[in-house]
């Protein structure tokens, strides 16, 4: 979402209004989400029987998928290396958006 100078002043002065909040739940949800499977990831936890979306990917129907045939330690490798990461990085870019917010308004 863009918003123009005008929006933001007003929320800055006033605080979040809902649709704010909701944005900045969700983007915080998001986060934790993100951080829990990421977790997941790097104790075990998961693994190629339990990881659903390997699995899809492996799948005859989906061999134009770059994953299909590849080995799930390669794709957790990129799941902990690059995709979480990534993910969360996104969602912290959003959070930010907030850093002004005066909460106590």
């Amino acid at each position: 979402m863009n918003y123009g100078i005008d929006c933001w002043e007003k929320v800055y002065k006033k605080g979040l209004n809902a649709a704010g909040s909701k944005l900045m739940k969700k983007a915080m949800e998001s986060i934790k989400s993100y951080e829990e499977r990421l977790a997941q990831y790097i104790s075990g936890e998961i693994t190629a029987e339990t990881d659903e979306s390997y699995k899809a990917d492996q799948m005859d129907w989906n061999k134009d998928n770059y994953w299909y045939g590849r080995s799930f330690e390669e794709y957790k490798d990129w799941m902990i290396n690059e995709f979480f990461p990534h993910r969360i990085a996104d969602k912290q870019k959003e959070l930010a958006r907030f850093q002004k917010v005066n909460f106590e308004a």
